[in-house]
């Protein structure tokens, strides 16, 4: 199974004991995967649609949480995947009707291209919606590859009003792209994308992805280290290459012995021992000195082979 296809089995693995919860995980798996479909004399009956035989399973049990009754059937696709539809319907037109008035307040705001406003009024609302959201239309990324997480809709305004409720009760600004007339709200901080897996009651996911995470963290500043103690070597050996030209200078053109005693100690230092540091060589000046001394009496070196040329 993909990374995606084993959180979403963690979710449905636990059913919630809320009943808010639940209400608003409904609403969103409604919106997003139902379907009205009539029988006749105006009424209708309510038929959800997924590809995912072990979600329809879990949608079952939730449905008869609120005493309503379901049956499932199941469709083979003449797609190229071959792909099975496996629909989970009500065919009763009086508790279709009583679960559109449950689940949206009225029949008539399912069609409304916005999240129902009672979904706004309490946190557990919110993250319900959320949770039901992401398991019907949602999808994820491996994060040892990438950090991706989207939400898939049909209208651009249940998008954008997605997209608040996200930041209504996380904090968390998500993003809004079009593709093949879907609009996809994603995330792709991984601390934000592991936020929105703890709220869903994601524990093991979680945990795996915080893991991901300080490791990819881990691996950037040891690179970062490596990467300033590699440029620091490169800064020494270019010093200690340009130290030893001047002192080649001052040789050729005044000679050594003519220099200051505690200049001409150091440029020796360095003529016998080309690679060590600045510090190395204050350890062996007579006495020690620290290696920003060392330092400014090379400087010292640098300006009189500058005035030699």
């Amino acid at each position: 199974m993909s990374y995606s296809s084993d959180l979403k089995y963690e979710l449905i693995s636990n059913i919630s004991q809320d009943k808010d919860s639940l209400k608003a995980e409904l609403s969103a798996v409604i919106k997003l995967n139902g379907s009205l479909r009539l029988k006749g004399g105006g009424d209708y009956f309510l038929e959800i649609a997924h590809y995912d035989p072990s979600f329809v399973r879990y949608l079952k049990k939730i449905f008869l949480s609120f005493g309503v009754k379901t049956s499932t059937n199941m469709q083979n696709l003449t797609t190229p995947r071959k792909r099975r539809l496996y629909y989970l319907v009500i065919d009763d037109v009086e508790k279709s009707k009583n679960a559109m008035e449950e689940f949206f307040g009225k029949t008539e705001d399912f069609f409304e291209n916005e999240i129902p406003k009672y979904i706004f009024t309490k946190k557990k609302y919110k993250i319900g919606y959320l949770r039901g959201a992401f398991l019907s239309s949602g999808s994820i990324s491996d994060p040892h590859r990438s950090h991706h997480l989207y939400v898939k809709f049909t209208s651009l305004d249940l998008a954008k009003d997605f997209k608040r409720l996200v930041k209504n009760v996380l904090g968390i600004d998500g993003s809004i792209s079009e593709n093949n007339e879907k609009y996809l709200v994603y995330f792709k901080k991984a601390e934000c994308i592991n936020d929105i897996l703890s709220a869903m009651g994601s524990i093991d996911t979680s945990l795996e992805y915080q893991n991901i995470i300080a490791e990819k963290d881990l691996k950037v500043r040891v690179n970062r280290i490596q990467n300033c103690d590699n440029a620091n070597i490169d800064r020494s050996v270019d010093a200690a290459k340009r130290q030893l030209r001047n002192i080649e200078i001052i040789s050729e053109k005044m000679g050594l012995e003519n220099l200051d005693s505690k200049l001409y100690e150091i440029a020796l230092i360095r003529v016998d021992y080309p690679d060590i540091s600045l510090e190395e060589i204050g350890k062996i000046v007579v006495p020690p000195i620290k290696k920003s001394g060392v330092n400014g009496r090379f400087k010292k070196i640098e300006k009189i082979a500058e005035s030699l040329l």
